[in-house]
């Protein structure tokens, strides 16, 4: 949209939180300094998102991977598709979508897609039909994986120590009590206005 000749235009410009990294910082360091988390700055911050191939051990959980990496375990599975194992589960009676997703630590719409095109349309709280095979995810984040297993991690854990250089953060939060709080801006504030005298 153009504006029109002698139009005024009103500009927001969102400041930018910039820092330098100093040797020996790390996401979680950072995290907790600022107020923030290692997952929003990895989303503010290109450079920190390179993914790293691990093999799992013995007693490794998406759970556990994820705390050490810094991630979480919809991350994981999204970027490790062959750690999904599927299986079959028979209805029993008063079970629902709902309940079996609840059971298996998935969602309805994820049992709908994977039994389609039977249940894509099924209310989440309608019962299902007894003796019913259901497709449902195996893998749950505390289902041990198997050892030797590729997944792919951020390249960057926590702990790990950040090269020097720039940081974005988030912006600060304002505060609700005082929405006309401007001090994130490094500006002089605008002087209260005189009071009008009293006739």
């Amino acid at each position: 949209m153009q504006p029109q000749l002698g139009e005024a235009i009103d500009f927001v410009l969102k400041p930018q939180r910039v820092i330098a990294t100093e040797p020996g910082d790390t996401l979680q360091g950072l995290a907790d300094r600022y107020g923030t988390t290692v997952q929003t700055l990895r989303s503010l911050n290109p450079f920190l998102l390179p993914l790293d191939t691990v093999l799992t051990a013995g007693g490794d959980t998406l759970l556990s991977l994820a705390g050490q990496y810094g991630t979480t375990v919809e991350w994981l599975m999204a970027n490790n598709p062959d750690v999904h194992r599927w299986g079959g589960h028979v209805v029993i009676e008063g079970e629902t979508l709902k309940s079996l997703a609840e059971l298996y630590l998935t969602t309805p719409a994820t049992l709908r897609k994977y039994n389609a095109p039977t249940y894509d349309f099924w209310s989440q709280s309608e019962p299902l039909p007894v003796g019913a095979e259901l497709v449902v995810p195996l893998t749950r984040p505390s289902t041990p994986l198997d050892p030797g297993q590729e997944l792919l991690v951020p390249l960057f854990r926590p702990s790990t120590p950040l090269p020097e250089g720039w940081l974005h953060l988030p912006p600060r939060r304002r505060s609700f009590a005082d929405p006309d709080d401007r001090s994130y801006l490094d500006v002089d504030p605008e002087p209260e206005p005189e009071p009008e005298p009293v006739p």
